[in-house]
């Protein structure tokens, strides 16, 4: 290999999606204004009925099609994708133009660096739950518990074996587990994803929740129920290590307690649904 290909590795930014086609354009639009250019965009789509095909085709992405969930898109991605290194992107996120040339140095000038976590924005509708769910997400900055590597080495996701072929929720965090048994070193970069959380509902939160709940059992038996524990919002300590944050905004607080209640009443509703669906 090249000294040049080897300072300046194609990037597979990889892109499961599924009729959000307004979405996908922003992502990808943001992936174009990107600093650095050896990249290629692979969007796997799972089926969608609306213009998301003829989106892929104007910005020039590699378009396949695959379901049924997004952990098999994003697998058979990694298949389709000639990139020493890999970015796993959502449609609704945007990159900030120097996200990829930061990742790209920290693992040229780091050996150890294979993985990189990439913080999270949230931005979304001017509505009140969509402002509590921004007020939320800004609690997670910086916090290894909510956060997982997007940005892994080729080499180091095929040694893992991917995203678990079994696990629909909570594969993320399965990846991340994976990943901290290896010798490497996962770092961070200073560029933020900007995540569009749309239109938030108490109702849409609780759907969410209700259905990543009733696929929990494959994270459970593979990590034990303890391992569940950190995912349940009002034991993760990053709220209690910023009381005065929250003390400064009641109103959004009040709020917020109601979006994460919505949301655990609706996983555990799921978990519970599945765990009596097996016991019959």
């Amino acid at each position: 290999m090249s000294d040049q290909k080897m300072k300046n590795p194609l990037v597979s930014v990889l892109i499961p999606t599924k009729d959000s086609a307004d979405f996908l354009i922003k992502c990808l639009e943001s992936i174009q204004k990107q600093t650095y250019k050896n990249i290629e965009v692979v969007v796997v789509d799972n089926f969608s009925t609306d213009q998301t095909e003829q989106v892929c085709k104007n910005f020039k992405a590699k378009y396949y099609k695959k379901g049924p969930e997004r952990h098999a898109q994003r697998r058979y991605a990694v298949e389709k994708a000639s990139g020493r290194c890999l970015l796993f992107v959502d449609t609704d996120m945007i990159l900030e133009p120097k996200l990829i040339s930061e990742c790209v140095s920290i693992t040229m000038n780091d050996e150890k660096a294979k993985a990189i976590i990439i913080p999270e924005v949230s931005i979304g509708r001017n509505n009140f739950w969509t402002k509590c769910k921004i007020f939320e997400k800004s609690f997670y900055h910086g916090c290894d518990q909510t956060e997982s590597p997007r940005f892994i080495c080729k080499k180091v996701y095929k040694k893992l074996g991917g995203h678990d072929a079994n696990m629909i929720s909570l594969e993320d965090f399965d990846l991340a587990k994976r990943l901290k048994s290896l010798d490497i070193e996962i770092k961070r970069t200073k560029s933020v994803f900007y995540h569009d959380e749309g239109y938030m509902t108490l109702k849409k939160q609780f759907q969410k929740k209700y259905y990543y709940g009733t696929h929990a059992h494959q994270y459970v038996k593979k990590h034990g129920k303890a391992s569940i524990i950190k995912h349940i919002y009002f034991f993760r300590p990053a709220f209690y290590r910023n009381i005065p944050k929250m003390l400064k905004r009641p109103i959004l607080t009040f709020g917020m307690s109601l979006l994460l209640f919505s949301g655990l009443i609706g996983g555990s509703l799921g978990y519970l649904k599945k765990t009596l669906s097996k016991i019959k």
